[in-house]
């Protein structure tokens, strides 16, 4: 897994939840990527892909990154007391993140959408394991 492969999958996300669907598959990808690597540079990287976020979907500035901060924050705490590199947690981390972003702005259908968010992010994690 290469910087390369993130820059893609990063900006596949952005562009395909900013345009196409309402499922947080940026917050997936940023899991996926937080729990493989365990690099606090993660932070940043969530804050500005919360910035790009914002834009494209007309919010107010911020508000995504605090809440992409907030949740990788949560899962860091979390690394010490659990084994976080399982597909469970993964689904369940993938499944609470989402439901409450879609919750927090709003959106329809939240339980639907966090499942197949959460489907979403455990077929990543299971493809990026690999590499």
């Amino acid at each position: 897994m290469n910087k390369l492969t993130f820059f893609l999958l990063i900006t596949f996300a952005i562009l395909f939840e900013g345009t196409i669907t309402s499922i947080p598959i940026v917050l997936d990808v940023l899991l996926v990527f937080y729990i493989l690597k365990r690099k606090s540079r993660i932070f940043i990287t969530a804050f500005i892909l919360g910035i790009i976020l914002d834009v494209f979907m007309v919010r107010t500035l911020g508000l995504t990154s605090i809440f992409f901060i907030a949740f990788i924050f949560v899962v860091f705490l979390y690394e010490r007391k659990f084994e976080t590199v399982t597909y469970p947690f993964v689904f369940f981390a993938s499944f609470l993140g989402g439901f409450f972003y879609l919750w927090i702005f709003k959106y329809d259908h939240i339980f639907v959408q966090a499942v197949v968010s959460s489907i979403i992010t455990v077929l990543l994690f299971k493809g990026l394991k690999k590499l």
